[in-house]
């Protein structure tokens, strides 16, 4: 791939990363551009803190194997290599993930990759691998790879703060709900908050069900955690 080339794939994916409607179109849109620079598997990692929780990871691409080996989280970093692929690669995968690894993977293939890691703000951590099988990465190659990795995840981040940002504005809490997340916040349990609001502690429960969907959290700690980081209480 020349210079020209380079140029030309920038102003293209910033065009279709731009124009992507959907998380869905945005992925396959990335994938097209990883074949483009002869790459086979590309996946981005990105991850927010929450107060009081574990930090949330979203994972998008079609690299079929844990990634986790490939990446650290202690600082942001630029690293190339390789590594042969091991039973305990497949270990973890489900059968079906298995099934669709062992089609384009092999036991004993040779995995060749780069990663890159920036550290946002808020203390937002992104990752981007791209790798493929057999082919190993020469200098120039490197080096023109990196640049369009630098490219993808600023678009990419741009692209879904934007649609992320649209979906959460539909996300309404009720003037119960932000009560109940309060007290929550200030230590209460269901039960105290129940005598606190004169409900039932079956009730406050339930709140809490109908807010961790609103809010797409696994607890409550985290839809306290995350209702104060959006501003909704």
């Amino acid at each position: 791939m020349n210079n020209t080339d380079i140029l030309t794939l920038q102003k293209n994916l910033r065009t279709v990363i731009s124009e992507s409607e959907t998380i869905e179109s945005l992925w396959a849109t990335c994938l097209s551009s990883t074949k483009e620079i002869n790459f086979d598997y590309f996946s981005y990692h990105i991850q927010h803190p929450i107060p009081f929780s574990n930090p949330k990871i979203y994972t998008y691409g079609n690299y079929p194997l844990d990634a986790s080996r490939l990446l650290t989280t202690k600082k942001p970093h630029t690293t190339a290599g390789h590594f042969r692929v091991e039973p305990e690669d497949l270990a973890p995968l489900n059968q079906t993930q298995k099934k669709e690894a062992e089609s384009t993977i092999n036991l004993d293939d040779r995995i060749f990759f780069i990663t890159q890691s920036t550290q946002k703000t808020e203390g937002i951590t992104e990752h981007f691998v791209l790798a493929r099988a057999h082919i190993e990465i020469d200098r120039i190659e490197l080096k023109k790879a990196r640049t369009i990795i630098k490219i993808m995840t600023d678009e990419i981040a741009r692209k879904l703060a934007e649609l992320n940002n649209g979906a959460s504005r539909a996300v309404t809490l009720s003037p119960r709900e932000k009560e109940i997340l309060l007290w929550g916040a200030d230590g209460k349990t269901s039960e105290e908050i129940a005598i606190i609001l004169g409900l039932s502690q079956d009730s406050i429960n339930f709140h809490h069900k109908t807010i961790q969907k609103k809010l797409n959290t696994t607890n409550r700690a985290q839809a306290i955690a995350h209702a104060i980081v959006k501003g909704y209480i």
